[in-house]
């Protein structure tokens, strides 16, 4: 009945929590509270979608679930998480939970990489990695313990747990920042898509 009237328009399930996004990027969650995944600032069990109240200065876009975590895409385009935060899978550098929406800074690491990069071979990066600093996050996709990201021109960003390949390189670690999957993120990937400790990739070709 708490979204009966509303325009739905996205959905995402994790392990034992939902989310809902309504039309005017009004985002909606509810189910199992622990460890913060629902947003509203405690661990708290939900049993009817309850409006989170930390986004509603933003349009949110898209949002995912994980097994103990959510994470949201808000326009323009910034990224939101929130939830468990071991392993990484929230993205902020650490493995500390939280029960607030959490800004995940993109821009850092490949920073980082770029200065890694120049350093290494005495020249600039590759255009990829200098574009995904500017390029805009149009969806998100959560595993059980970690998190992709997709750009508007196919730059994937993964980061979570990786122990056993999920993060898509080498080598099988977990990353607790956004790092750019550089194997595939110049075929056109244009949508992801994420099960439990695997993820598969739609490109253009």
């Amino acid at each position: 009945r708490v979204l009966l009237g509303r325009r739905v328009v996205l959905v995402a399930c994790g392990h034992m929590h939902s989310c809902a996004l309504t039309q005017g990027g009004r985002l909606w969650s509810w189910g199992c509270g622990l460890d913060g995944r629902l947003g509203h600032g405690d661990a708290l069990d939900q049993s009817t979608p309850k409006l989170c109240e930390e986004l509603l200065q933003h349009h949110v876009r898209a949002v995912a679930c994980g097994g103990a975590h959510t994470v949201a895409v808000v326009a323009p385009s910034r990224v939101y998480s929130w939830g468990l935060g071991r392993y990484g899978r929230l993205g902020l550098g650490t493995q500390q939970s939280h029960a607030i929406p959490q800004l995940v800074q993109l821009d850092p690491r490949g920073l980082a990489e770029a200065e890694s990069f120049r350093a290494l071979f005495g020249t600039a990066p590759p255009l990829s990695l200098q574009a995904a600093r500017d390029e805009a996050i149009v969806s998100v996709a959560c595993g059980w313990a970690f998190t992709v990201l997709v750009g508007a021109l196919g730059t994937v960003r993964v980061f979570g747990a990786g122990s056993d390949g999920q993060c898509g390189m080498l080598p099988a670690c977990d990353r607790s920042l956004p790092v750019v999957l550089e194997s595939i993120s110049g075929l056109g990937v244009s949508q992801v898509s994420c099960g439990y400790h695997h993820a598969l990739a739609v490109t253009a070709d």
